[in-house]
């Protein structure tokens, strides 16, 4: 398809229903993973059973070098440490400490830095994160932001830096706000909200195949970071 849309090996796919599920289902979609903590080991977890060929990032050193020795950090939840140990063991997940290296290389781009409940701004060091993401965005790829952020952070910070920074027009790619929003650490129930109508579509079928509970549209950026401030407080 044009413009915004997840590609295959073929070229620009179709982010709709049908194509796109056997696309990822079949490891013609690579999925990376921006950070290793307890949200990016979910991440992983599911994306590599689902696509077979997941590559996570962490520029933390120590967690890579656990992970490549099957030892899962401390603190991630039993079910997830069963489930990212068993896709290491299959090779269905890999990791690197290179985020450039994963950006040049990946379709869809999670960016799954942890935090808890607590929203986080767009730092320096998420500002490198991005930078990296951005410099490999190729034509009908796909940035989903995982991290909670706080109310506008996303329109106003995250989508002009990767705008600034990608070498393809911003009309070329996708970006969303998938923050987990229900049902615990082990599983992965989503609010989905695109840059626009293209972007909410894709990111919103993607999840529903990466996620084991509901999926939940969103009207815009800014409403999804609200709904999920408002749910982590509650």
């Amino acid at each position: 398809m044009n413009g915004t849309g997840v590609h295959t090996d073929g070229g620009p796919g179709d982010s709709s229903g049908e194509v796109l599920e056997a696309a990822v289902t079949g490891g013609k979609v690579p999925v990376g993973i921006y950070g290793l903590g307890t949200s990016g080991l979910l991440e992983a977890s599911r994306f590599a059973t689902l696509t077979g060929d997941t590559v996570g990032a962490d520029t933390d050193g120590s967690i890579v070098r656990a992970l490549k020795d099957a030892r899962v950090p401390v603190g991630i939840p039993a079910a997830v440490a069963e489930r990212v140990t068993g896709c290491l063991a299959d090779e269905s997940l890999r990791v690197i400490s290179n985020h450039s290296v994963v950006a040049d290389w990946a379709t869809i781009h999670v960016v799954a830095v942890s935090s808890g409940s607590t929203p986080v701004p767009v730092d320096e060091q998420f500002r490198e994160l991005l930078r990296a993401v951005a410099g490999g965005l190729r034509p009908g790829d796909l940035v989903c932001i995982t991290t909670p952020t706080p109310p506008g952070t996303v329109r106003r910070s995250v989508v002009p830096l990767l705008a600034r920074e990608a070498s393809v027009d911003e009309s070329q790619y996708g970006v969303a706000y998938c923050p987990r929003w229900a049902g615990g650490p082990e599983r992965n129930c989503r609010l989905v909200a695109g840059r626009d109508r293209e972007s909410t579509r894709t990111a919103r079928r993607v999840y529903e195949l990466a996620a084991d509970g509901p999926v939940v549209a969103v009207s815009d950026l800014t409403t999804a970071e609200r709904v999920q401030l408002v749910r982590e407080l509650a």
